[in-house]
């Protein structure tokens, strides 16, 4: 029995290796770092923005997640900063309030959700070709996990079918493709594709429902029903492989697409078409972590903010649009930093920047940060 499980355990791994060599990226040398990320520091804009320290917590590690609102019974919101080894969350006078440590160390991505919807959230770690993908209690404990043969590319949480709880879509390596999972981490379908880098759930045609939005392995976009149909497939300028969602014209939450090119940043609606582009000078097309969120700040200044992250070079890239489409400020990191949000204060907002076991906060210079 023992001699059986062994041999399938190998051809297991075998199979993973020789999936994962037939159905990756085009055989290429890596390329090389853009000369604009070689020193880290405000590129452009150096008088526009005041930039601070929030927290110093080595305890979260690399943070993932940024979120406001009320996470708990108790009146008054929080401030949540969720990292790969812990969550903290920050009250109205920006002490720690709570600190959870996650029960497994080998996380990658992991980021806040409300499963039940009763105000006391979760953690889910997205997964990625070095970990499952894990749903945690409130207090840490893990719930469930769920992993493939074909390894995980990232998964996504959020209500495809209209019941109110949140169901999550795993997005696999190689020819994995992509599967629902319930809300306790059970298959319900599956639909065949190559290499679904990352996957969200968003309301894409605005009737109130969830849908599947998906990168893969021909760089394109596609948007799946609840049961898994293909309802479109769509590009953009440049090949989509990472991609997040962000607030642009009217939204309220963040629907609309935001992608990476080589020396450019584009937003696409939900459902296909460019809507808007980017100058954005050391960004590349393939390799990065992107997130982005529309910010305004005291005074009036609106901008849209994306931060993209590239771990093989040990950098990441700061950008503010203003309302003309030109570069505001433009910041090179010398670390990783993926998480990036906009908070409320007293008279306008403030940008957070994530980074390893802190947080910068960028308000208007020469104005007091909002509290």
């Amino acid at each position: 029995m023992r001699s059986a499980m062994r041999i399938s355990a190998a051809l297991g791994v075998l199979l993973l290796s020789l999936f994962n060599t037939s159905c990756s990226l085009p055989s290429v040398p890596p390329p090389e770092m853009p000369v604009e990320l070689e020193r880290p520091g405000v590129l452009q804009g150096d008088r526009l923005l005041k930039k601070t320290i929030l927290i110093e917590e080595a305890t979260v590690g690399l943070v993932t997640d940024i979120r406001y609102g009320e996470f708990d019974s108790l009146p008054g919101a929080e401030l949540a900063i969720v990292g790969r080894s812990a969550a903290v969350f920050l009250g109205e006078t920006g002490r720690p309030k709570q600190t959870i440590r996650f029960g497994m160390r080998n996380t990658d991505q992991v980021v806040l959700v409300d499963v039940e919807r009763d105000g006391v959230p979760e953690f889910l770690n997205r997964g990625s070709w070095a970990s499952k993908v894990v749903l945690f209690e409130h207090d840490g404990t893990v719930r469930w996990t769920y992993f493939s043969i074909w390894g995980v590319d990232d998964a996504a949480a959020g209500d495809v079918d209209g019941d109110g709880r949140l169901e999550f879509v795993a997005g696999l390596n190689a020819w994995g493709g992509v599967n629902l999972l319930s809300a306790d981490g059970k298959e319900v379908w599956h639909q065949s594709d190559g290499n679904v880098w990352h996957v969200e759930i968003v309301d894409v045609d605005g009737d109130g429902r969830g849908e599947i939005l998906h990168s893969n392995a021909g760089g394109e976009l596609k948007v799946l029903d609840s049961e898994g149909t293909t309802v479109s497939t769509y590009k953009g300028e440049s090949y989509i492989s990472d991609f997040t969602l962000t607030q642009w014209g009217d939204d309220r939450i963040p629907r609309h697409v935001v992608a990476p090119g080589d020396g450019f940043i584009e937003i696409l609606h939900p459902g296909g078409g460019t809507v808007a582009t980017f100058t954005a000078p050391g960004v590349a097309e393939i390799g990065g972590v992107t997130r982005a969120t529309r910010v305004r700040f005291a005074g009036g200044g609106v901008y849209h903010a994306t931060l993209v992250s590239y771990p093989r070079w040990g950098r990441s890239i700061l950008y503010l649009h203003d309302e003309e489409r030109e570069i505001a400020y433009q910041e090179v990191f010398g670390e990783a930093c993926q998480a990036l949000a906009s908070v409320p204060g007293r008279n306008g907002e403030s940008l957070l920047v994530g980074c390893v076991g802190k947080v910068w906060e960028y308000s208007p210079a020469g104005r007091k940060r909002p509290g």
